[in-house]
């Protein structure tokens, strides 16, 4: 979690399963955001819910807006200024 608040965004491989099972149990708190990478590169975000049906795909972990709103990035998952 350090590692995503420090740098805004953490792109996970799809066979890192270990780091993804701790991210829906941070995800149910409110503390990130995971968004599932698709083969094109896009971005689609996971509800609480649907990680452990994506667990096949890489991911992206963002903290969460700093406006506290809960499962919304900030800006482009970047620190605010």
């Amino acid at each position: 979690m350090e590692r995503v608040y420090a740098a805004g965004s953490l792109a996970l491989r799809a066979d890192d399963r270990a780091t993804k099972m701790a991210a829906t149990m941070l995800q149910a708190l409110g503390f990130l955001v995971i968004e599932e990478i698709l083969a094109d590169g896009t971005l689609r975000r996971l509800e609480r819910g649907q990680a452990k049906q994506a667990l096949d795909r890489p991911w992206r972990l963002s903290k969460p807006a700093f406006s506290g709103e809960i499962g919304v990035p900030d800006g482009g998952g970047a620190l605010p200024t």
